[in-house]
């Protein structure tokens, strides 16, 4: 009688020891993992107050990990060159903005310091030697079949620069057709970027298409090349939004009401001038109704760019 008396109360007893350890557990997986709410609504009441509007649904708590990604700059040029026209390198010299490359069957690439770019497959991309079409004046028009060649022409051109990098992991990197408009014969192609199904900001290049292939290039891209990655906890978004408070109030002007509109991640470049080398590092996006989109570090939370 005594044992069926005693083994009911070590069954309470163990299972009372299994909850208060599952609550400890969750009680530090949430306190590592995810931002205090009250935390949310403190900074959401804070811009409230500002004129600054913000959805808490769209205030993620959850404290995320990020990818960095290091890049090699050493012979970036030529890499680059080789792969997006497959082709050897003839030269390069130095412009006053970076550096050419010409290739052997007649191509030439403008390498800024800026990371702009001017490809010409004729050879005739020198400074200011391409259209002077900027990216984005391409429009989306309605879909035709020429006009998906065009788009996978420009895509898989774009794409090729970059091949180098893909086989080093199983990292997702592709271009983007944005949109394509036809002037003649030519097929012009606006083009973004994502890496990892994540854009990647201040990556938008116009390609212009001609009998199925890329005749001229040109715009603002960060070809990748070989190099090493590392994984970060990334800044939580309630922190970034505090950061971003004096900057939206400066875009917008002082008493204008402003509406956040999304919070997103993305990736952005970021030089680094003693290694001379280049990272993509992991970044938070803030979209404005009226005052632009900024984007902050996602390592240190400080501004990056605005758009």
């Amino acid at each position: 009688m005594e044992h069926k008396r005693v083994i009911p109360v070590l069954v309470a007893v163990l299972v009372a020891a299994c909850i208060v350890v599952s609550v400890i557990i969750i009680s530090r997986y949430n306190q590592t993992n995810f931002v205090p709410v009250d935390s949310v609504n403190s900074i959401v009441s804070l811009l409230e107050s500002d004129g600054i509007t913000v959805d808490r649904a769209s205030v993620n708590r959850e404290i995320v990990r990020g990818t960095v990604y290091r890049c090699e700059s050493a012979g970036y040029g030529s890499k680059v060159a080789e792969l997006l026209d497959v082709g050897a390198v003839k030269s390069t010299y130095v412009t006053p903005s970076g550096e050419a490359t010409v290739l052997e069957n007649g191509g030439i690439i403008v390498f800024g310091n800026d990371f702009s770019i001017k490809y010409a497959k004729n050879g005739n991309a020198g400074e200011g030697g391409t259209r002077s079409v900027s990216p984005f004046e391409a429009g989306i028009g309605e879909y035709s079949e020429d006009w998906a060649e065009a788009a996978k022409a420009a895509r898989e051109f774009m794409n090729r620069g970059s091949s180098e990098f893909k086989s080093v992991g199983r990292i997702e990197l592709d271009t983007v057709v944005q949109g394509v408009t036809k002037s003649g014969q030519d097929f012009y192609v606006t083009c973004t970027r994502t890496l990892d199904e994540v854009e990647v900001t201040g990556n938008e290049m116009l390609c212009v298409v001609r009998s199925g292939e890329v005749v001229e290039a040109e715009g603002t891209w960060n070809f990748l090349v070989p190099g090493s990655t590392y994984s970060v906890r990334m800044i939580d978004v309630p922190s970034v939004l505090f950061n971003a408070r004096g900057d939206i109030i400066s875009g917008a002007g002082e008493g204008t009401p402003v509406k956040i509109e999304r919070i997103t991640k993305c990736y952005t470049l970021l030089y680094d001038s003693e290694s001379s080398g280049f990272f993509l590092i992991p970044c938070w996006k803030i979209d404005t109704d009226v005052a632009g989109e900024y984007v902050y570090n996602g390592i240190n939370g400080e501004f990056c760019t605005k758009k």
